[in-house]
């Protein structure tokens, strides 16, 4: 899986450059993710070009949330797909992590 990694100040942002995160592409993010970021820190994930996610792709998104915390570090995810916003509706992932429509409003929120 591609991920784009960026920088926006002190803020990492990943954008994975895949249509699906799910079960079969899971295990690869997860495992691709900590190299990208590196020591981690404070996070947002742009998910504009996911379009479809199943439990397994939240799975691996909380895994890396649990992650960052455990170092101190932050997520936030944004510019998500209207698809994987009803995911998120249904099992409340807003609840754990907050989402943002758009990745400057992620940004700004992490730089609080």
């Amino acid at each position: 899986m591609e991920l784009l990694v960026e920088k926006a100040g002190d803020v990492t942002v990943v954008v994975p450059k895949a249509e699906f995160l799910d079960a079969n592409t899971s295990r690869e993010f997860k495992d691709e993710l900590p190299q990208a970021l590196g020591e981690g820190g404070k996070v947002v994930l742009d998910l504009r070009y996911v379009q479809f996610m199943d439990s397994g792709g939240c799975g691996a998104v909380l895994a890396v949330l649990k992650k960052l915390k455990a170092s101190g570090g932050d997520l936030k995810i944004c510019c998500v797909t209207n698809p994987v916003r009803a995911l998120f509706d249904l099992v409340r992932m807003q609840r754990i992590i907050e989402v943002f429509k758009t990745r400057e409003e992620a940004v700004a929120a992490l730089g609080k």
